[in-house]
């Protein structure tokens, strides 16, 4: 699998955690991690530095995600809170 292959798929995993769609970026995630190997063997050191800024960006990006995901659940259950009364 060439590196031009894993930089579409990791743009992919970008696109679906920002329109929401978390099961098509975990989808995604695992078709990389089950042809790592192949992406490993194809990569030259140039091209290292790309993937691993994004990389990084979609760890930044999960991570925004998580604490929007964390401060919802807050909300909702202090709006369960609020309608017992």
């Amino acid at each position: 699998m060439s590196i031009s292959k894993l930089k579409e798929r990791l743009i992919e995993i970008e696109l679906a955690i920002k329109n929401q769609d978390l099961d098509k970026a975990l989808t995604i995630y695992e078709e990389i991690d089950q042809n790592f190997e192949k992406y490993v063997k194809n990569i030259k050191q140039e091209e290292l530095k790309s993937v691993l800024n994004l990389v990084e960006f979609l760890e930044k990006l999960l991570k925004e995600k998580q604490a929007e995901l964390i401060e919802s659940k807050k909300f909702l259950n202090l709006k369960k809170a609020y309608t017992r009364f």
